[in-house]
């Protein structure tokens, strides 16, 4: 995630979105060694302990301690300058054993993906391994040797890969160590290509390290390349930097600590992409970055029987200095945002139930669900172990400083505690949703037992920060448009017209992270927060656009058809179950799940049909027939362990307009309550105009 906490990074962000739009410069990726990491190559730290470990066992000539102390004050070419000197033959092999091709990770894909959508791509790359060129081979190579060309490709608007430090393959060629440094440094036709590109050029630093430092350095120390950093914009993405860079590059902080791998590079990249007036779209062979392995389970976001239902609520508190304060939590959905009314529970359930081995519901949703079963047909399903609960012990909400503040609102996490100070049992979770009738404690007592048993609980120190991602999320301004709120308004002051879409936001990524951590593979997103799947699950499973998430879509019609029939008749669900305990209700589980695994849309969709067909009578499906709509996917999209998000694709943009609309006319009751004009500064704090601001941002 982009680091919230770094005031300059937004700016950044936006210098680079502006270059992107306005400036006539080209991007240029300077790519370096923490890309190749995402392949599996190791850095230039992990280098140097590779060759330290040879070297102390099977060179001789090898001094120790010279090595060491060259090591400790870092300065990694100097080592392998030593290393060569010892034995020439040896510093070769290991680089070629280091640096020949590997096998792509599903991150690396995305990566590849995202680049090849620019056009014309512009890369130089200060790595020596041959992946960049292997994976995107329908664009010239252009060795070290031969670098003038890229010149020429520049001028000619031709895509390039430049291998500024030459390729393992063709080992004479590589830029490793000090006197290779120095050579190239001393290189005119290398001068005169990175005085075009950094001239000429918007360069983008990816995978930034040592190594690069190095180049750096050498520049910066030659006064033919003084001047050329005030000539264009330039952007490094990295998690941290300790050296001293010209003006004109800009710094894009991210905060490593929830995803390790460094993924957030590729979110940029694939910002920039999106905000090309002319970019040129391809098709991606995308695959989910979580190694975790997928389960026959689907997630059930919510569960709304028919009625009226509150689905948000406010906390009073008091802060340190005893001030009254409030806690808003909840996704907030009004009547008004629905763009229909038919409670779509019960057909959730069932669909779940014919398709995969376990339902999975929050367990803050149980009375509900008893509720719309019915006791009798509920316990049958928890016996049956056919449904399991989730508790979230960090809930997420958005704190106000006073009761009645219109912005200042920050998203955080938090749990609920006892007087004590102690967190609920289970157990007394369970008894706030259901009690026993009076003398049937001890069987009562039992059940919960039974139903303790089938409770997944995420602690804190499981799930990453949802308050942190959603900071992180709302850098970018592609989220921010979509959910209404303005480029301008500060990322710690939520006014209170856009705080549900921020908590609903936070729920979808909630729900991706839940489904990352139990490996479950399908989940059922409602309310509109299909729309934000995009978004939420591009978090832990390393993708982005909408049409690179398989989603079985079941429309409104199609839903209350279902559902109301097993609403009238609710003695269907235990024939349900007998089917999903029958051979012929196990077999068409498994082959479900494995047609979702391996992408297979066309026999997905045919055995849906058949299956509710087996469990629902003819007349019935005959009643829903064409209201079963298709399966969107990338059709490339082969290999896949990301969860299925079922959404209702019909209503999934009215959603997000009526969403808008509810915060916009919000805004202007207030306004109008308290005098408020069009012209007076934005309520939200961003010390723009109302109607320049919020009101822009909500109307488009």
């Amino acid at each position: 995630m982009l680091n919230s906490k770094d005031k300059n990074t937004y700016f950044a962000l936006r210098l680079l979105i502006d270059e992107v739009n306005v400036s006539k410069n080209k991007i240029c990726f300077w790519i370096g060694a923490g890309a190749s990491a995402w392949s599996n190559y190791k850095l230039w730290d992990e280098i140097v302990k590779t060759f330290k470990k040879y070297y102390t066992r099977n060179e001789s000539k090898y001094d120790i301690k010279h090595a060491s102390d060259i090591i400790a004050s870092y300065d990694y070419p100097s080592f392998f300058q030593y290393c060569f000197e010892v034995n020439s033959k040896s510093y070769n092999r290991l680089l070629v054993s280091e640096y020949k091709v590997k096998k792509t990770t599903p991150i690396y894909n995305r990566f590849i993906s995202t680049l090849n959508k620019t056009s014309p791509l512009y890369i130089v790359s200060t790595n020596i391994d041959e992946q960049l060129e292997k994976n995107i081979p329908h664009i010239q190579t252009i060795q070290n040797s031969d670098i003038e060309r890229c010149v020429n490709n520049i001028k000619r608007d031709e895509s390039f890969i430049c291998k500024l430090h030459g390729s393992v393959s063709s080992i004479e060629s590589v830029v490793f160590k000090k006197s290779d440094y120095e050579a190239l440094i001393r290189n005119d036709k290398y001068l005169a290509l990175l005085q075009t590109i950094l001239s000429t050029t918007t360069v983008i630093f990816i995978g930034y390290s040592l190594g690069d430092k190095y180049v750096f350095d050498l520049l910066k120390e030659n006064n033919k390349l003084n001047s050329i950093f005030d000539e264009s914009k330039h952007f490094i993405i990295t998690p941290n930097l300790n050296i001293i860079l010209p003006e004109n590059v800009h710094i894009i902080k991210y905060d490593a600590s929830i995803y390790t791998d460094h993924r957030t590079p590729i979110r940029v990249i694939e910002e920039i992409t999106i905000n090309q007036k002319d970019r040129v779209d391809t098709d991606s062979n995308l695959v989910s970055y979580t190694e975790t392995e997928k389960r026959s389970a689907h997630l059930i976001s919510d569960i709304y029987p028919p009625g009226t239902w509150t689905s948000s609520q406010t906390l009073g508190l008091k802060n340190e200095k005893g001030i009254s304060t409030s806690m808003v939590v909840g996704n907030g959905i009004s009547n008004n945002e629905l763009p229909i009314t038919q409670s779509t529970a019960m057909h959730d359930l069932v669909v779940g139930l014919l398709c995969f081995d376990i339902i999975y519901m929050p367990l803050s949703a149980l009375s509900r669900i008893h509720d719309l079963l019915g006791a009798n047909i509920f316990w049958a399903m928890v016996k049956s172990s056919s449904f399991k609960f989730i508790e979230w012990r960090s809930l997420t909400g958005i704190i106000f400083p006073e009761k009645k503040s219109i912005s200042n609102g920050d998203i955080g996490n938090f749990t609920l505690y006892k007087k004590d100070k102690t967190e609920y049992s289970l157990n007394e979770i369970i008894k706030k949703h259901l009690k026993a009738n009076p003398g049937k404690e001890s069987e009562a007592s039992d059940l919960f037992k039974l139903l303790e048993r089938n409770i997944e609980i995420i602690d804190t120190h499981q799930e990453p920060s949802v308050a942190h991602s959603v900071r992180g999320l709302l850098q970018f301004p592609s989220v921010r448009k979509l959910i209404g709120m303005s480029e301008a308004t500060p990322i710690n002051s939520i006014p209170k017209y856009l705080q549900f879409p921020v908590l609903r936001l936070g729920n979808v990524l909630k729900i991706s992270f839940a489904c990352e951590l139990l490996g479950i593979a399908s989940t059922k997103l409602d309310f509109g927060s299909s729309a934000l799947a995009s978004i939420g699950f591009s978090a832990p499973y390393g993708k982005y656009n909408a049409d690179q998430i398989t989603s079985y879509v079941l429309s409104g019609s199609f839903d209350t058809i279902i559902g109301n029939r097993f609403i009238e008749n609710p003695q269907l669900l235990l024939a349900l179950i007998k089917y999903r305990e029958s051979s012929l209700g196990i077999k068409f589980r498994q082959e479900i799940f494995e047609q979702l695994i391996n992408n297979r849309s066309k026999e997905f969709m045919a055995s849906i049909d058949a299956g509710l067909k087996e469990s629902i009578d003819l007349e019935i499906m005959e009643k829903a027939k064409g209201h079963l709509a298709g399966l969107l996917m990338n059709e490339n999209y082969k290999e896949r362990e990301s969860p299925i998000v079922w959404n209702d694709l019909e209503y999934s943009t009215k959603f997000l307009k009526l969403w808008k609309k509810r915060s916009y006319n919000t805004l202007l009751k207030y306004c109008d309550a308290n005098k408020i004009n069009i012209y007076d500064q934005c309520l939200c704090g961003s010390g723009e105009k109302l109607k320049y601001c919020c009101l822009e941002s909500l109307k488009s």
